[in-house]
């Protein structure tokens, strides 16, 4: 039998064994190219580690482009890898974009008003990125050149210490609240799809979001094909953040956005 058979070879790696990733170091965000390419974002190590079609043991590691305690990743239809940085700093933070090989692309990272702790993005139907910062209470939007787009960031008393993020099927934005327990709703690009009288960057949602006393601490969002809205609670609402109790489930608020394709590969798309 081959090794891939089950038969170990003297002297080589257990091929039945998990592989050992090189550059692993408290992996964050993690995001999936249409040629099935795995990108994880390290916080521990100012590092972005790839598995090329998916393939863990073809696992490659970059950190140029001012990779720099990396949190979260998307890729946008272009193929191009988006990249947070500087996480849990209070010092103005950067967004790396990469190209499909890892390499920099030209002029990254970059910098824009209110960066600050990047914990979440997410990529609009048009390119455009989206950011929640932490230390900024904001949300940025980034054109798909990098630069920042006009009227951003976007400041909300709601947004205090915002997290994950998500856009749905009608670029709307949808914001978790980690210091404040709650999911917001902003206008997206498509300002037609929003009450009149919005414009991009507009809270839709009540002015301190959707809330309910069975939420807690937001860290991630996303929205699926039914337009159903998920919050995942990684921290409990009732003891201080720096104790890190965990929280405890998944929040759902049933059908209040657009739908939108799933698997999400690249850009939000509607079904």
């Amino acid at each position: 039998l081959s090794p891939a058979e089950g038969y170990r070879v003297a002297g080589q790696p257990d091929p039945t064994a998990d592989p050992v990733i090189p550059g692993f170091s408290k992996p964050q965000g993690i995001a999936v190219a249409a040629d099935g390419t795995v990108w994880i974002a390290n916080f521990g190590n100012d590092s972005v580690t790839s598995y090329p079609q998916g393939n863990p043991l073809l696992a490659k590691s970059f950190t140029a482009g001012g990779i720099s305690k990396p949190f979260s990743v998307v890729i946008d239809d272009q193929g191009y890898i988006w990249v947070t940085n500087d996480a849990e700093e209070t010092s103005p933070g950067t967004i790396t974009k990469l190209n499909p090989d890892g390499t920099p692309v030209a002029g990254s990272p970059f910098s824009a008003s209110g960066l600050r702790s990047v914990q979440g993005l997410a990529v609009d139907s048009g390119g455009n990125i989206w950011a929640a910062n932490q230390f900024s209470n904001s949300v940025v939007q980034l054109k798909p050149n990098g630069q920042p787009a006009s009227g951003s960031p976007y400041k909300h008393e709601s947004l205090y210490r915002a997290w994950g993020i998500a856009i749905d099927g009608k670029d709307r934005v949808w914001v978790g609240g980690f210091g404040r327990p709650s999911i917001m709703e902003l206008c997206g690009r498509q300002v037609s799809a929003c009450p009149p009288g919005s414009k991009t960057g507009s809270l839709i949602s009540p002015a301190k979001g959707f809330t309910s006393a069975a939420m807690q601490r937001f860290t991630a969002v996303a929205i699926d094909s039914s337009g159903n809205v998920w919050g995942a609670h990684n921290y409990s609402s009732s003891e201080p953040i720096r104790d890190f109790v965990g929280g405890n489930g998944l929040f759902e608020i049933i059908g209040a956005a657009a739908p939108v394709k799933t698997p999400m590969l690249g850009a939000v798309k509607q079904p």
